[in-house]
């Protein structure tokens, strides 16, 4: 494996563990939302409020999609980050193996897609 090859990797993990530690910084458990004045202080989740007070949100179709989405990837892209953490520093064992270098190839292409 090249030096660039490891570099690119170790700047795959670099970025991970940036996302991780932002991740670490969001607020745990149920998010609540203020509906004008009437439930900022219970701890509903959005799709909750959004059926326990509809007259009082008016979000439309894509915000209530857009807000489920968001939630739905968060725990995903958290476990994303940990394996590709774990592939970069595997693959970089293996070295200049036929898998180490595909592995390599794999990775870096899929962060590549990304940008």
């Amino acid at each position: 494996m090249n030096p660039t090859t490891e570099q690119q990797l170790d700047a795959i993990v670099v970025q991970c563990k940036a996302n991780l530690a932002l991740a670490d910084k969001r607020t745990p458990g149920k998010w609540y939302m203020t509906c004008m004045g009437r439930c900022s202080s219970y701890d509903f989740s959005v799709p909750e409020v959004c059926q326990l007070f509809p007259e009082l949100v008016h979000w439309t179709d894509q915000q209530r999609a857009n807000g489920d989405y968001i939630a739905a990837c968060a725990g995903a892209a958290e476990a994303g980050w940990r394996s590709t953490i774990l592939a970069c520093e595997a693959t970089k064992e293996l070295g200049n193996t036929a898998l180490g270098i595909a592995l390599a190839t794999g990775i870096i292409a899929a962060w590549e897609a990304n940008k």
